[in-house]
């Protein structure tokens, strides 16, 4: 089923939304090939819903809503993609962290009390977790000595304001991904399908949207198509691949500009992306 510029489609949970022409300011094109393109696929976003082609490379985004040559081809058609949802919360609210990636969630961003051993007791325990890794200083910690481990909470993007017929679902999207980046201080890396942010994507079935992922992109990289097997643990192998990925494990780590020149960063630059936040 090829989605067109009026159609209207049933989400699951979400109602009917109405398919929208390519935002203007979304619509980019890179002049070199990208090494994966998603074709024909329905970005349903904070910044929208329409159907676009998204190419990566390197494992970014480097073009929404135009065609691009690539070397590996997907066809999105039919399907619904998204940006990975964000968690932000302590550690014990997360449930069974092994079900983040496969409810959408790309990213972890926990809450925890100041300190470094306590940052370094958690991070032993959730590094081998398929997802991007994060600490905040919870909301009851000492905010009197906030250790360079953590990312900044910031105040700004508390809100946004949507328009149109799909504001419903484009607010309820954005509180789930963008609006927790924000938070956060990494709004610059994930939380909307944009240029230059992570290829963290998630491709859904309409009937099945943001409840059951049809195919799972981490950082431009398939680690799990429900059309070849529903086997979860083949995305452990995928992501640790390394005769066919340059780095072992996709999955990134944000934390503080001085902790990712420090002892944290280069100890876990050996094994995930080190992603330094500003804020």
């Amino acid at each position: 089923m090829t989605f067109h510029i009026g159609d209207r489609i049933e989400l699951a949970g979400f109602g009917k939304v109405s398919v929208e022409d390519t935002p203007e300011d979304l619509q980019n094109k890179t002049d070199n090939d990208a090494d994966i393109v998603l074709k024909n696929a329905l970005v349903v976003d904070s910044t929208g819903v329409y159907p676009a082609d998204v190419s990566i490379s390197d494992g970014v985004i480097v073009s929404v809503g135009t065609s691009q040559n690539a070397m590996k081809t997907y066809d999105a058609d039919g399907y619904v993609l998204t940006a990975g949802r964000i968690f932000t919360g302590k550690v014990s609210e997360a449930g069974n962290a092994e079900e983040l990636l496969f409810s959408g969630y790309s990213t972890a961003i926990f809450e925890l009390d100041c300190g470094r051993e306590r940052v370094a007791e958690v991070l032993m325990e959730k590094n081998s977790l398929p997802v991007n890794l994060g600490f905040i200083p919870s909301a009851d910690s000492c905010r009197c000595f906030v250790s360079d481990d953590f990312c900044p909470v910031l105040d700004r993007g508390s809100h946004t304001d949507f328009e149109g017929e799909n504001s419903d679902i484009m607010r309820r999207i954005a509180e789930q991904t963008i609006l927790p980046a924000f938070r956060c201080g990494i709004s610059s890396h994930v939380g909307t399908i944009e240029v230059g942010k992570l290829a963290d994507l998630f491709l859904w079935r309409p009937e099945e949207f943001f409840r059951k992922p049809a195919k799972i992109f981490k950082s431009g990289r398939l680690v799990f198509d429900s059309t070849l097997t529903d086997r979860r643990d083949i995305v452990y192998s995928l992501l640790s691949c390394s005769t066919e990925w340059g780095v072992r494990n996709p999955c990134a780590f944000f934390t503080s500009v001085g902790a990712a020149k420090g002892y944290l960063g280069r100890r876990m630059g050996c094994e995930r992306n080190v992603i330094a936040v500003e804020g």
